[in-house]
């Protein structure tokens, strides 16, 4: 029989909203039964199937069932369990499960056994260009690896000229994400070459990671990206001028707002920060002369503003931030705009925002009561951060998190067409860099700004992201309007990855799936959000060319 398939994204799937009629799940027994039959499939030939979660070695609707209730939070499957419930192996259950069991009971799609933990992605992915000095090396997994994996020097390692460039590695606490973190500027202008050997890690149920893509286990795997030029070229320069986020009453005609020039803002070129700086003068303007041409990356750090009424001083009180962008330059020209406009826009962190994190509980960071009091639809905006996960690139574990409500006009430069946030939420630290899972956060619903609609109750959006590293903003996943209506709230497993800038766009689309994959992908191409022969999962493409068409 035909059945028209539900239109969505990959990674932006749709829950269902409705509870199983079969209450909760049988119990304990029956969760340790099944557990021990996983460890036996995998020891044995037989491996267990996608979709059978009962271990009858085959996809009834007692599986749906049972997916449905984890789905509706009735009874959450176990992380065992959870492997054989991620049909898609997309590292989330969502809709598109539901949706691919429905057709393996119709003879739709074809029973699989389970496959071998995968590269989901990697960031930056294979063949990448301009990759920034300062950006660390991800590798996502299509499940999550077993606790006992070490990472040796020999198991995950970058080399550039013969040599291995000085690094750390360190596993995301949902053990579904790898970093390896580098401990020196890249060398510029290098074809840099990641190596992981697929034999020294292993899943939950002990099968090596297939790092090839070619569903065989183990095996020696390879990233290879080239780095940004950071080559000062004489008569070149770039300008820009730095302001505050926020406006202020025009003393020559109160019914005006004028902007607020920041002086003694820092920008440097990564990589080259000690030689390609420069400071904003007394009106915010600046000029970085000599300069790369090309892309490249900056940080500019707003901590250091000089022209500041008493009330704004690093770290305890109020104060704009550090950021990092990317710009490019042509050689040859000196007013070359930073960002595309010339104007960076700086917000105020007021005191008090940034929050200290737990070690062993949730913590709920949301806006200062002063924030909440000027714009009350705010009132309930909140980020979980999951205990321990916000840490430094030096592995140090701890820190404070706050978050600033930003206009989507008034950012450090503007947004690409096409995205038209109601509202970006800028997520500040005072010094950690990363989460170890993905963090949920839950935004206000507001009116989308073109159609001055906002989405009903049970509609879908998604999450959006801007990547320091890529200096692209980015897909991260399926949010949720609430039964109230009043907020998007992000799906399971779905959240921010880094502190930074975040925004929902009402009109993301939902796409049409991709096909089933075949048990072998075909070699050197890319099956739309699925693995290609020979590195990487091309999940940002995919979702990129959905919501661009």
């Amino acid at each position: 029989m035909e059945r028209k398939a539900k239109k969505h994204c990959s990674q932006l799937g749709l829950q269902p909203q409705f509870r199983s009629p079969g209450g909760t799940w049988r119990g304990l027994t029956a969760l340790a039964a099944i557990i021990a039959w996983l460890v036996a499939s995998t020891a044995s030939a037989v491996l267990p199937k996608l979709g059978d979660m009962n271990g009858d070695n085959q996809v009834t609707v007692l599986d749906l069932t049972r997916l449905q209730i984890h789905l509706n939070g009735t009874a959450p499957l176990s992380p065992e369990l959870q492997l054989l419930g991620d049909i898609n192996q997309d590292g989330l259950i969502n809709d598109l499960d539901v949706t691919a069991i429905a057709d393996i009971i119709l003879g739709i799609r074809p029973l699989r056994e389970l496959p071998p933990p995968g590269i989901l992605a990697t960031s930056p992915m294979n063949g990448e260009g301009n990759v920034s000095l300062t950006r660390g090396t991800i590798f996502r997994f299509t499940q999550p690896l077993a606790t006992t994996n070490a990472v040796s020097t020999n198991a995950l390692y970058a080399e550039f000229g013969g040599r291995r460039i000085l690094s750390r590695s360190e596993f995301s606490s949902d053990r579904r994400a790898l970093t390896l973190f580098y401990l020196e500027p890249l060398p510029a202008s290098a074809r840099i070459r990641v190596t992981i050997d697929g034999d020294a890690f292993a899943g939950m149920l002990g099968t090596k990671v297939d790092v090839k893509g070619n569903g065989i286990p183990g095996g020696t795997g390879f990233v290879e990206f080239d780095t940004a030029s950071i080559s000062a070229i004489s008569g070149t320069a770039i300008i820009g001028t730095v302001y505050a986020s926020e406006l202020v009453p025009d003393p020559n005609n109160l019914t005006n707002s004028v902007n607020v020039p920041l002086a003694g803002v820092t920008i440097t070129v990564d990589g080259a920060e000690e030689t390609l700086r420069t400071v904003t003068d007394a009106n915010g303007f600046f000029q970085l002369k000599p300069c790369p041409a090309g892309r490249f990356f900056v940080h500019v750090d707003g901590r250091t503003v000089t022209n500041v009424p008493s009330g704004i001083r690093y770290p305890d009180m109020a104060y704009y931030p550090f950021i990092g962008k990317a710009w490019e330059a042509v050689a040859g020209y000196t007013n070359n705009l930073a960002g595309g406009s010339g104007l960076i826009y700086l917000p105020l962190i007021q005191q008090g925002t940034l929050r200290t994190v737990s070690m062993i509980s949730n913590t709920v960071v949301t806006f200062p009561a002063g924030v909440v009091a000027s714009n009350p639809a705010l009132a309930g905006v909140s980020l979980t951060i999951p205990a321990g996960a916000l840490f430094s690139d030096n592995g140090q574990r701890g820190g404070r998190v706050g978050i600033a409500p930003v206009s989507p006009d008034r950012l450090p430069e503007p947004l690409p067409p096409g995205l038209t946030f109601p509202l970006v939420i800028t997520v500040q630290t005072d010094g950690p860099g990363n989460f170890g899972e993905p963090v949920p956060i839950c935004f206000p619903n507001l009116p989308d700004r073109n159609s001055g609609v906002a989405l009903s109750p049970g509609a879908k959006t998604a999450l959006w992201s801007f990547n320091h590293g890529s200096g692209r903003w980015e897909v991260q996943g399926a949010m949720t309007i609430s039964s109230d209506g009043l907020f998007a709230c992000v799906d399971p497993g779905v959240g921010i990855r880094q502190p930074g800038w975040h925004g929902v766009n009402p009109n993301t689309p939902v796409c049409d799936p991709p096909p089933p994959p075949p048990p072998h992908p075909c070699e050197g191409s890319y099956d739309c959000c699925r693995r290609g022969c020979g590195g990487g999962i091309r999940i940002d493409l995919c979702i990129a060319e959905c919501i661009t068409d």
